[in-house]
């Protein structure tokens, strides 16, 4: 389903497992290197995207053919680490949650993510969900920004172990919950 262009770029939204490479190709290229570099299974990675696409739907940004953008989202019960306070205080299949949002290297500081973000909120299914909740890193302050930006709230926050490139050591990243109802009263 074609959502609407932006300049040349083609934006629309999908849950076709034909786009699969393309997510993959995304994911590799916002984690595997770069600022927020780390280890990234394979088989573990094919589970996750088919879990979100099975549960959930895909917005893309798409221009000559070139995948550049997209974001993820699905039903809030999908997060499996999802702290204690959010389990305690929301139904969590009535939450979305904005899985990831990744932009290709060479496009970053283009403006796809603010566009990712406003689509989803266009085509969101408001009849399902009251409430919408994002995962960042508490050192990826422009996306933190992103997400103010869109009324989102800090909420809460855990520790993630990550793997290092090297496939052998961990450390540690703390993530930060961010949450907005999506009426507001």
């Amino acid at each position: 389903m074609s959502i609407s262009n932006f300049s040349s770029h083609l934006i629309f939204k999908s849950n076709s497992i034909e786009y699969f490479s393309a997510i993959e190709h995304l994911y590799h290229d916002a984690y595997s290197k770069g600022f927020s570099e780390q280890y990234i299974d394979k088989a573990n990675l094919e589970i996750y995207i088919s879990d979100i696409l099975k549960h959930g739907n895909a917005i893309f940004v798409k221009d000559n053919n070139i995948f550049k953008a997209c974001l993820l989202y699905t039903p809030l019960s999908l997060d499996y680490q999802c702290p204690q306070q959010i389990r305690s205080n929301f139904n969590l299949e009535k939450c979305v949650y904005i899985a990831e949002i990744m932009v290709a290297e060479p496009f970053r500081g283009q403006g796809f993510g603010k566009l990712l973000m406003k689509s989803f909120f266009e085509t969101i299914e408001y009849q399902y969900y009251t409430d919408a909740f994002i995962r960042v890193w508490e050192e990826n302050l422009p996306a933190i920004k992103l997400y103010e930006n869109f009324d989102f709230e800090k909420y809460t926050s855990i520790e993630q172990t990550k793997t290092k490139p090297d496939g052998e050591s961990d450390f540690l990243m703390k993530k930060i919950y961010l949450h907005r109802p999506l009426f507001k009263e």
